[in-house]
Formats: structure tokens, sequence, C-alpha cells
């Protein structure tokens, strides 16, 4: 992967990915799912790259939800709550 974080093959990445966003779905700390990646083989530092750069994607996405929905909201005329 040229530039990226070297997470090994494309499944292998993806599988990865989808672990990090599971385990923050469940409201796993950042440095438990490091430590878990670490203990699959993972170099602990690209481990820390990865769960750091799967954060911050999943924060931009609920960013853009709720500018998304406060838009649509404001569209139909339905004030949002303080």
């Amino acid at each position: 992967m040229s530039g990226g974080i070297d997470v090994g093959a494309p499944d292998a990445a993806a599988e990865r990915v989808a672990f990090v966003v599971a385990k923050m779905k469940a409201g796993v700390a950042s440095s438990t799912i490091v430590q878990d990646l670490a203990g699959q083989g993972m170099d602990q530092p690209a481990a820390l790259e990865l769960v750091g750069r799967v954060h911050l994607d999943l924060q931009r996405l609920a960013e853009a939800e709720r500018f998304t929905l406060g838009l649509l909201a404001w569209g139909v005329g339905i004030q949002p709550k303080a």
C-alpha cells in the first residue's frame, strides 16, 4: 500500500478496519484496540496509526451526517434542539 498503513493484504486490511470500527462502536478504548491488533501480529506503531485514522474517519463521517441531517431538518422547517 503506497503511502498508507502496512496492514497486510487488501483482505486483511479490510478485516482489520472492520475490526477497529466494530470495537469503537462497542465503546472499547483506543489503547485496548491497539493492544488487540498488536496481539494479532500487527506492529504496534502501525496499529496505533490505523486506530487513529479510523477514529478520524468515523468522526468526519459523523460530522457529515449531522450536517446533512441539519440541512434536511432546515429544509423541511424543523428547528433542531439546542
